[in-house]
Formats: C-alpha cells, sequence, structure tokens
C-alpha cells in the first residue's frame, strides 16, 4: 500500500478575520496537497473544529472541496449527541461529496459498549457511503477489541481512525482488523508517535501537522513503509521541537499558525473556546519551525 493510498492530511476549517467560513480557502489547501502527492483528506474533523461548525457549514465544505479536488478521497466527520442526528448528517455529506464518513459514539452520553453497538449498527444499517469509526478515549469511550470486532463485520464500516493511548489495544485492533469478515483498515489517528503505530501494522495515518512539514511527513511515511526505520526516527527526532511546542500551544490554533507562516490559504483564526496565537506565541514558534526546517534540511528530509 503507497503512501498516497494511506495518508489522510486532517485539514483544518479556515475562517475569514470575522470569524465567518472560508470553504473556498479550506478547499484551495487541498489543492496545493498535490505538490506532494497527498489525495485523501479528513474535512470537519476534531482540528477542523467540528464542534463550532453547523451542520449546513459541514456540508458547504464537502461540496467545495469536492468541487476543488473531484480526484480527491474525502472523508468528513459527523458526531451529534443523538444517533439520528449523526445519521442525517452523513446522509448529506454523502450527497455532497463525502466518500468516507467518520463518526464516533453519541456524545455526552455515559455510553455503554451495548449502547455503542446498537448506534453503530443503526448508522450501519441506514447509512450508505462507507463509513469509519474514530475511536478516541478523550471523548470518554475507548472501544474495546469485542466492540470494534462488531463494528469491523457491518459491512458499512471500512476503518476505524485509532486513537487509543493504549499501544497494546493499538495492536490488539491490528489484530482484529485482520480478522474481520471484510475489508477494514486502521489508520493511526496521532502523527506523533507515527512510526510505532505504522510500525504496529498501521494502514494509514491520519496527520494535522502534515501541513507545516508536508514533504517531512511525506517522507516519514515512505521511510516506514520500506522499512526504512532509521530514517523514519531520524524525521520523527528532527520534528520532536515542533511537536513539543504544539503540545504546549494546543490544536487547532498551532497548526493554523503554521499553515499561516507557511502561506497556505486563509488566515490563522480560530472560533471559540479557542483563540489564536499571541504575536509572542507566535513568533516563538516561527523560531521553532525554522529550526526544524533547518534539522530537516541536514537529513535530507526537507519541510
Amino acid at each position: 500500500m503507497t503512501l498516497e493510498r494511506q495518508f489522510y492530511a486532517i485539514a483544518p476549517t479556515q475562517f475569514g478575520f470575522d470569524g465567518t467560513l472560508d470553504a473556498v480557502a479550506t478547499a484551495e489547501n487541498l489543492d496545493r496537497a498535490k505538490e506532494v502527492g497527498v489525495d485523501r483528506f479528513l474535512l470537519t474533523g476534531a482540528y477542523g473544529e467540528f464542534q463550532s461548525l453547523d451542520d449546513d457549514e459541514r456540508v458547504d465544505l464537502v461540496e467545495t472541496a469536492r468541487k476543488l479536488r473531484p480526484d480527491a478521497v474525502i472523508m468528513a466527520g459527523a458526531a451529534h449527541p443523538s444517533t439520528d442526528a449523526t445519521l442525517r448528517l452523513a446522509k448529506r455529506l454523502v450527497d455532497a461529496g463525502a466518500d468516507e464518513v467518520m463518526v464516533g459514539p453519541p456524545s455526552m452520553t455515559e455510553c455503554t459498549d451495548l449502547d455503542a453497538i446498537r448506534h453503530f449498527g443503526h448508522l450501519d444499517a441506514h447509512c450508505s457511503g462507507t463509513l469509519v469509526l474514530y475511536n478516541n478515549p478523550a471523548f470518554g469511550w475507548d472501544a474495546s477489541s469485542a466492540v470494534l470486532a462488531a463494528i469491523s463485520d457491518m459491512p458499512t464500516f471500512g476503518a476505524v481512525k485509532q486513537g487509543t493511548g493504549s499501544i497494546a489495544r493499538f495492536v490488539d485492533s491490528v489484530e482484529v482488523a485482520r480478522q474481520s469478515s471484510s475489508p477494514f483498515r486502521i489508520l493511526a489517528a496521532s502523527d506523533l508517535v507515527a512510526v510505532a503505530t505504522l510500525s504496529a501494522g498501521a494502514d494509514g495515518l491520519t496527520s494535522t501537522n502534515f501541513w507545516a512539514f508536508p514533504q517531512a511527513f511525506c517522507s516519514l511515511g515512505k521511510a516506514v513503509a520500506t522499512t526504512e526505520h532509521q530514517i523514519a526516527l531520524k524525521i520523527q527526532k528532527a520534528l520532536a521541537p515542533f511537536f513539543e511546542q504544539v503540545r504546549a500551544l494546543g490544536q487547532p490554533r498551532a497548526i493554523k499558525a503554521a499553515m499561516s507562516f507557511r502561506g497556505f490559504a486563509g488566515t490563522p483564526m480560530v472560533r471559540l473556546p479557542f483563540a489564536p496565537l499571541s504575536d509572542i506565541e507566535r513568533r516563538g514558534f516561527e523560531e521553532v519551525i525554522r529550526s526544524v526546517d533547518a534539522a530537516l534540511e541536514s537529513i535530507g528530509a526537507g519541510v
């Protein structure tokens, strides 16, 4: 499986300085990603500020991206407190041009494993297109191997974006995918530990920080895919100061500042509860980016 088929760039949602949606700028950034051969994207994810968008804006983003990148594979996030609301949005996103729709368990609920299976089973039965499970314990639920096995056998589900904090559970999920009765992929949710998760057997990687260092993340993925792990580890080590700053500053404000520095379309604006980097934060962050650029250049990985 080549990098292009397994690498999803998580696209931050662009806003004007007045906070209004800029779907065109978001889509233009997808077009620019062609320069490094990336053609799979996740829109309206958590770092796409899903929680601050209404359903019409989410659909607008997918429609606009589909018009500008008709050749791209587009995954779009659909998450609501209720199963029915999630299903309605998922259907609209498919109609708007999404190839895959990412869904999680119902939010703001004490969701048992049985509740989750019932929720996902209803989506599987009533939604067309391909569904992707988003498993992230930060949202209050971490799918067990048994639950993941049940979901992997649902015909509409084609992958899990696996964000578990347990490497043992991550490895177990890879084994579950291999035993599934239908094709089921494991997409590593975090690019901060990409070498570990890709080496553990993940079929792909989703990455927000790609937008700060497009060539470096492509080089890292290719190095792991071709078992050149020493090169991959050197790239990850070079990126470490950037990762540290991202953790300190928080997402999506950090990656939007990095995209602005790189000259991507749009502004560094974010919606509440987030706030753009202050001038002091921005200057310090840009110095870190420059130092990482130099480190990557020294190992021939580019930016």
